[in-house]
């Protein structure tokens, strides 16, 4: 993978690390863990249900090495426990949208927000972004407290794939 800059305008490939993890392109190796992400009940609750063997299949091609998708390693060592993505967003000009899965094993000890953190420190330096978008199930409490917890605020609601979905934002100064 030759080095470029991400549609966000932040230099790809990127490794950002913090004090338990690295965030890292996704590889090839990589890819049993996002099919376990896109097929888990529990990840998917609030996902619109597991993904389909033949759908997880289709989506794979797409994530490896792909500018803006982050797989989420432990500093430690061992496989991925999750992804991190931000892309250019509908919604809005200038806007871009950041998505993120853990692997269970991994909730409710501070990991998704550490992850989540440094994908958003790391857009933000990039200086091209003036606002950054998450959207969650409402239902979702825990990720909705996790996107709160880093600043970003509720400033919608829209019903899409059945569910009334919260849309948060965190908005850099001008």
């Amino acid at each position: 993978m030759s080095d470029s800059t991400s549609a966000l305008g932040a230099p790809w490939p990127a490794v950002l690390q913090t004090g338990r993890l690295l965030l890292r392109p996704v590889q090839e190796d990589d890819l049993p863990v996002l099919v376990e992400l896109w097929q888990d009940p529990r990840v998917r609750r609030h996902l619109g249900g597991p993904v389909s063997p033949a759908k997880a299949e289709a989506r794979k091609a797409r994530y490896v090495g792909a500018p803006g998708a982050f797989a989420v390693v432990l500093a430690t060592g061992g496989p991925a426990i999750g992804l991190v993505t931000v892309e250019a967003d509908g919604r809005g000009p200038g806007t871009i949208e950041l998505s993120y899965q853990l692997l269970p094993a991994h909730w409710n000890q501070g990991v998704g927000k550490e992850a989540v953190a440094a994908v958003l420190d790391w857009t933000e330096a990039a200086g091209q972004t003036r606002s950054v978008v998450a959207v969650t199930q409402h239902a979702n409490t825990p990720s909705r407290r996790l996107l709160e917890s880093l600043g970003m605020t509720m400033v919608d609601t829209v019903t899409e794939y059945g569910e009334l979905q919260a849309v948060y934002t965190r908005t850099k100064d001008a």
